[in-house]
């Protein structure tokens, strides 16, 4: 499904970007983008049970997700609705959330079984994605929702997850 991930992240904007995403906090917002950068991450077997302020909101990606194979099905792109919302898993959601909350590296390690670099590597797609949401925002006059995605992204981006390599040329 890779080439209708723009297509769902079109859709979960203009459904979600009136309503859920203004709702919630910069760090809520922020985790809740962790679903939506799923199918490109490691997939996390051990979960965090999820914060309470995510759960629905996290409902709503998914639903928004069996909405869009709905619309590829009729368009006569066959679609499996179940695997396509599976792509928009949340095991990701809690860790990104904790670190937006400001959690240690450590902390993080601690919430699932990934390893640290998968870890890293999902959020800072996440933090591509945000740059995406925020443009998207600004182009189409949400100023408030622009102003959440922009604080949620500097939630995110300190410490080892942006670091410079720890590789050294010699």
């Amino acid at each position: 499904y890779p080439a209708s991930h723009w297509l769902l992240r079109t859709l979960a904007l203009r459904r979600l970007g009136g309503g859920v995403f203004n709702d919630l906090s910069p760090a809520a917002a922020v985790a809740l983008c962790a679903c939506l950068v799923a199918e490109q991450s490691e997939k996390v077997k051990k979960q965090p049970p999820m914060h309470a302020d995510l759960v629905a909101p996290f409902a709503a990606v998914q639903q928004a997700a069996r909405e869009l194979a709905e619309v590829l099905n009729e368009a006569r792109i066959p679609t499996d609705a179940a695997e396509f919302v599976r792509h928009f898993d949340g095991g990701l959601v809690s860790v990104v959330y904790a670190w937006a909350n400001g959690a240690t590296f450590e902390a993080l390690t601690g919430l699932c079984d990934l390893f640290e670099g998968s870890i890293i590597r999902a959020i800072r797609r996440n933090s591509e994605l945000l740059d995406e949401l925020q443009s998207a925002a600004k182009a189409i006059g949400n100023d408030e929702l622009y102003l959440t995605f922009s604080e949620g992204a500097k939630l995110i981006q300190r410490d080892i997850v942006y670091a410079a390599s720890l590789y050294v040329e010699g």
